[in-house]
């Protein structure tokens, strides 16, 4: 695998028979493009570990659009891109997680 490939479009076998995907979360599309991703490289998916999360450092008297802007990514990526993944693996004919203990 090339190492200069850029990160979002890798998909990395592991040693351990798995495979890595990644995608930018901190995006709307992001959590769905992620889970396509998985599904390109393997047609069932056993579990999901839902473990992305930041945490800004904002201060109180930052301007209000960078505020809002903060604010705004760290709960797209800790809130919503989970709730997105987690929503997606119960759709379509890929749904492949068939319930969640």
């Amino acid at each position: 695998m090339d190492a200069t490939r850029p990160a979002k479009k890798r998909c990395l076998p592991r040693s351990v028979g798995g495979w890595i995907v990644q995608a930018d979360l901190a995006t709307q599309a992001g959590p769905f493009e992620l889970w396509a991703k998985a599904l390109s490289v393997i047609d069932r998916i056993h579990g999901l570990v839902n473990n992305a999360g930041i945490r800004t450092e904002i201060s109180i008297d930052a301007s209000a659009s960078d505020w809002t802007a903060a604010w705004q990514r760290e709960f797209q990526i800790n809130l919503f891109a989970a709730a997105d993944l987690c929503m997606t693996t119960r759709q379509g004919p890929a749904a492949s997680i068939p319930r969640w203990r």
